[in-house]
């Protein structure tokens, strides 16, 4: 499995192919894909999802995937380091983009496609410039980030409008939880009342009554999944996915996953092969 590593923390490349060169990979890094004409089809982890003049993909670091293009097909590839985007976005913001691939970015507004289209043609003359001026592609790059973390935040909003008795608002905290599993401050109580207007209190009883599972053993669930993705997918050690996901240390881990698998992380990393 090749892995794409990036030498700089934002790059921009304008690229057109008959045929992707690249087979399935993965980057240590976030890229967003813009089709500026063509069709295929694009494979990942999560999903799979065939793509016209307009589509914007979005991958997150470590996620396997693939173009499969069906015709002459040119690409405009926005690639990024977590790094980059600490002086522009919001921890939060951050995390949603690490759930890219939970979340398919579909559903544009009319405004939102005009907007990509306009700075997408902005790269692709600014490409053609003797001498392209990289302040202007970290312009244009981060309004098509900004575009990208409002179509997420609309689709979280929409699944709110579920109707009360259904638990929409539940669904929505799973959603939530599932997004900042790398962010544990935002996974406290509190921050919870306030995201999803419940008090400190009910929050847990809420979440029990509409979900049947307490609130604390879904995020301990769904952290350990991460941790069973980022044991499987990447070669981070075991200390570095505790500190990634809100364990208080390695041995803390370690004594979750072996309560709850019966193996240790790196007797399970051993048992699976790295891809």
């Amino acid at each position: 499995m090749k892995k794409e590593n990036l030498f700089h923390s934002f790059e921009v490349l304008v690229r057109e192919y008959a045929n992707f060169p690249m087979p399935v990979h993965r980057h240590t890094f976030f890229e967003l894909c813009y089709v500026m004409s063509g069709s295929g089809i694009f494979r990942s982890d999560s999903y799979t999802a065939a793509f016209q003049p307009g589509a914007l993909l979005l991958v997150s670091p470590e996620v396997n995937h693939v173009y499969d293009l069906a015709e002459q097909t040119r690409l405009i590839f926005i690639r990024f380091s977590e790094y980059y985007l600490k002086p522009y976005f919001t921890q939060s913001e951050i995390g949603l983009l690490y759930a890219a691939s939970e979340i398919r970015l579909s559903g544009w507004s009319e405004r939102d496609k005009e907007q990509l289209v306009m700075t997408a043609g902005c790269i692709v003359a600014e490409n053609c410039s003797s001498s392209p001026d990289e302040r202007l592609y970290r312009w244009w790059a981060n309004c098509i980030i900004r575009i990208s973390i409002r179509r997420i935040l609309a689709d979280m909003a929409g699944k709110d409008a579920m109707p009360e008795q259904q638990g929409g608002k539940a669904m929505l905290m799973m959603q939530y939880i599932r997004l900042h599993l790398y962010q544990s401050e935002l996974l406290r109580l509190k921050n919870l009342g306030e995201q999803f207007n419940l008090s400190e209190k009910y929050v847990g009883k809420y979440f029990k009554v509409h979900s049947g599972e307490s609130l604390q053993s879904y995020i301990a669930r769904c952290r350990l999944l991460e941790v069973e993705k980022l044991l499987t997918k990447t070669d981070m050690s075991v200390s570095e996915i505790a500190l990634r996901l809100g364990f208080t240390d390695e041995s803390h881990l370690n004594h979750a996953f072996k309560k709850s698998k019966g193996i240790t992380p790196r007797d399970f990393r051993k048992g699976r092969k790295i891809v």
